[in-house]
């Protein structure tokens, strides 16, 4: 894997969702729980009607 970049500019409130998040999806990544992919609005409910133009996305390792 080569990434560069990952850039956030958001309030901290919405920082900690991102965070957990990722936590989570890593979580599940170890358990082999994780279909393919995880987008945030799975994690937080409220996300698209708060964030409708951004989304966050964890691809399973193997599907890359």
């Amino acid at each position: 894997m080569k990434l560069g970049e990952v850039s956030f500019t958001m309030p901290p409130n919405d920082l900690r969702v991102v965070a957990a998040f990722l936590a989570d999806a890593a979580d599940r990544i170890e358990k082999r729980q994780l279909r393919s992919h995880a987008h945030i609005a799975e994690f937080d409910k409220t996300w698209d009607r708060r964030h409708p133009k951004y989304d966050v996305v964890v691809h399973e390792p193997g599907w890359c």
